[in-house]
């Protein structure tokens, strides 16, 4: 059975305030139990587990990831998305969208059938992807950066429902769509309101 944890930190960073010369305690099952002022010495006997730092920060989350450490979400391996989310929650980040880039629609289908499998298998360690953010193939091409411009496509409502029931139904964001492809295709409602999240 793990023992509970205690992190002391001179400062603690919440939503609410920043607590001078404060500690947290991680109870066994993992989750925060006590956020605040650092209690007395006699108080934490009983605990084997303490850390102390400068600075305890809450995790960051990434909204638009599209790899790291020599990984890719392209890549569309077990492998990659494992190596991606240990380098992400190394530096401090515990959740993140992981991000496609603008492909062929086999390739885009792929990546996302590969997160799917990932999450399927429930991995404990790293960072936790929350979600997808689909940057591609239906960007805007005024707005598409560094994206290949002959792949991008009008948007789809057969591909992107594909996308969303077949192969990842978890949540994904899409942005910078052209918009005269939403007044065509009734998009609003079917998709940016109730499947997509943005």
């Amino acid at each position: 059975m793990k023992e509970p944890t205690i992190i002391l930190g001179s400062k603690i960073i919440t939503p609410l305030k920043v607590i001078e010369n404060g500690m947290v305690i991680v109870n066994n099952d993992g989750m925060i139990e006590y956020i605040g002022e650092e209690k007395k010495a006699a108080d934490l006997v009983s605990y084997n587990n303490i850390y102390k730092g400068e600075y305890i920060v809450p995790g960051f989350i990434d909204i638009h990831c599209h790899g790291g450490n020599g990984y890719d979400t392209m890549d569309s391996t077990y492998e990659a998305l494992k190596g991606i989310s240990k380098f992400k929650a190394k530096n401090g980040c515990t959740g993140f969208l992981t991000t496609t880039t603008t492909s062929s629609v086999i390739e885009t289908a792929k990546a996302l059938n590969n997160v799917k499998g990932y999450k399927e298998q429930s991995p404990e360690e790293g960072a936790e992807i929350l979600g997808v953010h689909l940057e591609g193939p239906f960007i805007n091409a005024k707005q598409k950066g560094a994206q290949r411009e002959d792949l991008i496509m009008p948007l789809s409502t057969e591909i992107m429902k594909k996308f969303i029931t077949e192969l990842y139904y978890w949540g994904i964001t899409i942005k910078d769509v052209n918009k005269k492809y939403l007044r065509h295709m009734n998009f609003t409602g079917i998709l940016l309101q109730e499947w997509v999240l943005n």
